[in-house]
């Protein structure tokens, strides 16, 4: 077993964490982490898990070998998606309820700033080279790019409908975000240069979650209304696979090495972990309660 194996899954109702092995398809241990658990990353090198408490306004940081709480964090109201510079030293926290993104020095650690973004901050990702940030708006129904540097917003790019899935291409050239809404079935592919859509990727009904492979050659979306996750071949633009998960999957992530995915299943309470070559479902593992973010081990 490799740490690469591990997904850390937040246990929204619960308030804990499970640890999957995906190498073995199932819990491995559980950890306490407050207050509905919601998102979840695991910093750059590190050995510790982030885990954002949606109801209780903070930021809890775990360590992985003892599974003590080491800080907690106070940020804004209904903190939710977390994303960590490729240097790990910044952490950007999207806070949902009080439509701002919580910025954290993660050596103290402690919030530098608070940066107004709009309604309904979702997710986030971070550029390579650390300059701009992204935050789906899901109630404005656009792309607010940060500047790292100034701490303010730049721009903000339409999207689609109740945009919620971001991820950034290995080069940062690219932005891909996803439409949750019912009737939506799109992923907008934005060119960074042209700061507008430069393609719309059909899939399946409620595009959600959204990861990239190491590589950039492919894209996970998860479809929240159809049971399924889309693989995209991002030079095609076009989807390749279609590859059945549980009831609602949400939450995606691939692990370090791009050989395994885990998909939150919200209303299955459970986990499918699946094999990324061959576009198959290894196994799905109960999780006992309603899942929220996942990330594994990096």
């Amino acid at each position: 077993m490799t740490n690469a194996t591990l997904a850390y899954v937040a246990n929204v109702r619960a308030g804990k964490v499970s640890v999957i092995d995906t190498s073995m398809s199932a819990v491995t241990g559980v950890l306490s982490a407050g207050d509905a658990p919601f998102g979840i990353a695991v910093p750059p090198g590190g050995r510790a898990v982030w885990v954002t408490n949606f109801d209780g306004d903070d930021l809890w940081i775990i360590d992985m070998d003892t599974g003590t709480v080491t800080a907690t964090v106070p940020v804004d109201a209904g903190p939710g998606g977390i994303a960590f510079t490729r240097d790990g030293t910044r952490a950007y926290v999207t806070n949902y309820r009080g439509a701002t993104v919580s910025v954290i020095d993660t050596a103290a650690p402690a919030v530098l700033a608070s940066v107004p973004v709009g309604g309904g901050p979702a997710s986030v990702a971070v550029s390579p080279d650390g300059r701009a940030v992204y935050v789906p708006l899901y109630e404005d129904g656009v792309l607010a790019v940060i500047d790292a540097a100034g701490l303010t917003v730049a721009g903000r790019i339409g999207v689609g409908a109740e945009p919620n899935g971001v991820a950034v291409s290995p080069d940062g050239e690219q932005v891909y975000v996803t439409g949750s809404a019912r009737a939506a079935s799109d992923v907008s592919v934005i060119d960074i240069a042209e700061g507008a859509a430069a393609a719309v990727i059909d899939v399946d009904p409620g595009p959600f979650g959204i990861v990239l492979s190491p590589d950039g050659g492919h894209a996970y979306v998860t479809g929240y209304y159809s049971g399924t996750v889309s693989a995209i071949d991002t030079l095609a633009r076009a989807v390749v696979a279609t590859i059945p998960a549980g009831d609602r999957p949400e939450n995606i992530a691939i692990s370090r090495d791009g050989a395994r995915l885990c998909v939150t299943n919200q209303q299955g309470l459970s986990a499918s972990v699946i094999d990324a070559a061959s576009f198959t479902v290894i196994a799905t593992v109960d999780l006992g309660g309603i899942p929220g973010g996942v990330a594994f081990t990096n």
